[in-house]
């Protein structure tokens, strides 16, 4: 329990830290327990889950970002799925018929499938081991 939250710990302390990596048990941890939260304080608060959820955006972009570095990715790849997010949602906004909320539909499906791709693979891929481009193993320091 103390090493898991350490781990959730190390991540709201780097809230704005994009540069370095994140391991993958950091990544999980902080990822799992957003998730357990949220759906316990959706339940009883609903007005309290968008706060929260509000709250975690930042630090959980950033540990996405630090986690794809330590795959040795660019931690731009997370702007797919938002871009494809993005570009779904005002195409759904726009459209006036079911026949042309189609592009939007088909946008929004991408980005989810696009996020939940990136998600299994920061989840059971193991991070570049040694020294990469984006700093030190986590694992080794």
């Amino acid at each position: 329990m103390g090493k898991l939250l350490r781990n959730y710990i190390i991540c709201l302390k780097k809230y704005f830290t994009f540069k370095g990596r994140a391991p993958r048990a950091e990544f999980v941890t902080f990822t799992l327990a957003n998730l357990v939260l949220e759906s316990v304080l959706k339940l009883y608060s609903p007005d309290y889950y968008i706060l929260l959820d509000i709250f975690l955006f930042i630090p959980g972009l950033t540990v996405s970002v630090r986690r794809l570095h330590d795959l040795n990715q660019s931690g731009l790849l997370i702007l797919g799925p938002i871009g494809f997010a993005f570009v779904g949602f005002i195409a759904l906004l726009f459209s006036y018929s079911s026949a042309t909320s189609i592009p939007g539909t088909v946008m929004l499906l991408l980005s989810v499938v696009f996020t939940l791709g990136l998600f299994i693979w920061s989840l059971f891929y193991r991070g570049t081991k040694g020294n990469n481009q984006y700093g030190e193993d986590p694992l080794q320091c």
